[in-house]
């Protein structure tokens, strides 16, 4: 009898965001449905609202009060500030996928928060903020819609008001749903 069988561990993962106005939500997911129809879209880019991610995080543990604890006194003394959108982008993986997203034209106060968060984990400064529309696109599939990334283009602005935690469980490769845990609102 084999004794050395590994067992899942069920383990904790944190998602830190910045959410979108409804219109900006709205001309997002407008760019998803016309890019679905050029293109099969899995089930994770078709469904996902619309987000600026920040980081990702996982545990072995809940350390649910732990995260809000610390976050919230750190991120709640941010400023409200505008997000100014510009344009359509892609961003080309090494291993040939490609990510379509919408350009920040002020990344700044988004890197001032990405920065707070990565110093409190300690990792290094990691891709630049951006508003995704798609990401893990093949380049059989990028090949379909190269000549056609102005339909995609939008530019706009909403005031970014908050940041969003989110928490899911796994074990293994199955999780769970993110679920909203804890929301920061920025001072005036």
């Amino acid at each position: 009898m084999d004794t050395n069988v590994e067992v899942a561990q069920l383990e904790y993962h944190y998602f830190f965001l910045l959410s979108p106005s409804r219109e900006v939500n709205d001309e997002v997911n407008k760019r998803k449905k016309l890019l679905n129809e050029i293109i099969p879209l899995a089930n994770f880019n078709r469904y996902s609202k619309p987000h600026i991610s920040l980081r990702q995080v996982g545990y072995k543990s809940d350390v649910d009060n732990e995260i809000i604890e610390k976050f919230d006194p750190l991120l709640r003394e941010t400023r409200k500030f505008k997000i100014v959108l510009d344009g359509v982008d892609v961003h080309h993986h090494a291993d040939g996928i490609k990510t379509l997203y919408i350009k920040i034209h002020n990344p700044e106060p988004i890197n001032a928060i990405k920065h707070v968060i990565n110093l409190q984990f300690q990792v290094p400064y990691d891709i630049p903020p951006h508003l995704t529309i798609a990401r893990h696109i093949s380049a059989e599939h990028f090949a379909k819609i190269s000549d056609r990334l102005n339909e995609f283009n939008y530019s706009g602005e909403f005031n970014c008001e908050s940041l969003t935690l989110l928490r899911r469980t796994a074990i293994g490769d199955k999780t769970s749903p993110y679920l909203k845990l804890h929301e920061i609102y920025f001072r005036s």
